[in-house]
């Protein structure tokens, strides 16, 4: 379970998640909450096969936040195999061999397009 203090410093519920058996200092990623007014919908544009066994893939990621207020939403995506970011809109992060996030600020009611290119093999 997980609390955090509201404004008038009392402690307040925000959610729980389960975590199953983790190597010791291990990252875990937990979900905590379902937002219903944060949007991700994520779009494959075009996909290429390159010689000799390689891909190319263009993906947009469409983020809108009907909030009243400002959210920063992190967009993590899993490759497989060797891997390697071409092209992006907004500068990502890699944290680990097979793991890639964006941190997105997305102001209230508003919408913005995260877009990859990214090569497999």
């Amino acid at each position: 379970r997980v609390y955090e203090k509201d404004s008038s410093g009392s402690s307040k519920y925000v959610g729980a998640s389960a975590i199953g058996d983790t190597p010791k200092d291990a990252r875990v990623d937990l979900t905590l909450t379902k937002v219903f007014d944060v949007y991700a919908e994520p779009k494959m544009v075009s996909s290429k096969s390159l010689p000799p066994h390689r891909y190319r893939r263009v993906v947009e990621v469409e983020l809108r936040n009907e909030k009243s207020s400002a959210v920063t939403v992190r967009v993590v995506q899993p490759f497989y195999g060797s891997w390697k970011i071409i092209a992006e809109s907004l500068k990502g992060v890699k944290l680990r061999s097979g793991l890639n996030q964006w941190s997105v600020q997305l102001p209230a009611d508003s919408r913005r397009v995260l877009e990859f290119t990214v090569e497999t093999s």
